[in-house]
């Protein structure tokens, strides 16, 4: 498996990680619609998941499964910023977020160099 192709934690919108992680840590659902066929299950379920009984842990897993597939049907392609577009600031961010090194040292040379101006312009040297 090639990581690098990986989307990285930070960069998933926090909504998205939300929905995946109620999934994989069985959280009780928060928002339960009236109607819902198993309305008193979801609400009785307690936070922790080792003490919901086995038809709490499916109808949970079956809520969040439904939650995910809901916001993914309606969700749009995400335009993907070129690094190059964004500010230097941004890309040097990034960078440790992406855990990334395609640039960098580009980057951090162009850093010092503005702060190198900088300074020289502050001190007169």
């Amino acid at each position: 498996m090639n990581t690098e192709k990986l989307e990285r934690f930070a960069s998933i919108p926090e909504h998205e990680r939300e929905l995946a992680e109620n999934l994989l840590f069985q959280h009780p659902p928060k928002n339960i619609r009236e109607g819902h066929p198993r309305t008193e299950l979801l609400r009785n379920a307690p936070a922790d998941w080792r003490e919901q009984s086995k038809e709490q842990r499916a109808v949970i897993n079956q809520f969040h499964i439904a939650a995910i597939t809901e916001h993914f049907r309606t969700a749009t392609k995400k335009e993907k910023v070129r690094a190059e577009d964004l500010p230097l600031d941004e890309r040097l961010a990034n960078y440790i977020i992406q855990g990334t090194r395609d640039g960098l040292v580009e980057d951090l040379e162009k850093k010092r160099a503005e702060g190198l101006r900088r300074w020289t312009s502050l001190t007169g040297r």
